[in-house]
């Protein structure tokens, strides 16, 4: 993951991703250094709403007036590299984001990781007997062919969809939220019914419940 924000902030986030959450700030490129006002752009995911509310209260006792706006994973990106936010601790990169990065990196500034040891991939929980995205085929019925994926414009779906690809995944890759995700992984779980889901670390559906990552002997 890293984040954008507007180089005045740089001095005071520099620090604060360093002692407490190792976030990354990317900022937008042609700010002035004198601004008081910041809105910091963020997707509704669990970890992302955490942190974005965070870095909120450490601006706030800064003396920065800072506003967080909820919005999809482009206009995320696109709202910084225009100016009409600050930043966003949301970017996955070097691979989930990168398609978005690559779009703005004339126009924004990458200030470089800021929370190391993050995983995407295929969950299911532990009492799932396979243990391999090449075993998704063969029992695709007990997953009714079915991938629970969350919103359309998340970088994890676009790589999902890769990897659907590269193991001729005979299954659907469904649409939602985090909110969705989880709550069928939930109601699956509580069923003990087989279920496969697009899962990250950090997240807290891995303390809450039992899961494993699906192995990828492709890479």
């Amino acid at each position: 993951m890293k984040n954008i924000l507007k180089p005045a902030l740089k001095p005071v986030l520099s620090l604060f991703f360093v002692s407490l959450l190792g976030l990354t700030p990317l900022i937008h490129a042609d700010e002035e250094n004198d601004e008081s006002d910041v809105t910091l752009t963020y997707v509704e995911w669990s970890t992302e709403v955490a942190s974005t509310n965070v870095v909120k209260v450490v601006l706030e006792e800064q003396g920065y007036n800072t506003d967080i706006m909820a919005v999809t994973a482009i206009w995320m990106w696109q709202a910084v590299a225009s100016g009409d936010a600050d930043g966003h601790v949301s970017a996955w990169l070097p691979t989930t984001h990168d398609y978005y990065f690559k779009a703005v990196q004339d126009r924004v500034e990458n200030l470089g990781p800021n929370l190391k040891g993050t995983k995407i991939g295929l969950v299911v929980p532990s009492y799932v007997t396979i243990h391999s995205i090449d075993e998704l085929n063969a029992n695709a019925e007990k997953f009714g062919s079915q991938i629970r994926g969350i919103d359309p414009g998340a970088g994890l779906m676009s790589k999902t969809k890769d990897v659907m690809e590269h193991y001729n995944l005979n299954f659907q890759l469904e649409k939602g939220s985090d909110a969705t995700m989880t709550a069928a992984l939930a109601d699956a779980i509580q069923k003990k019914e087989w279920i496969v889901v697009t899962g990250w670390t950090p997240h807290w559906k891995f303390s809450t419940w039992d899961l494993k990552y699906l192995d990828d002997p492709k890479g």
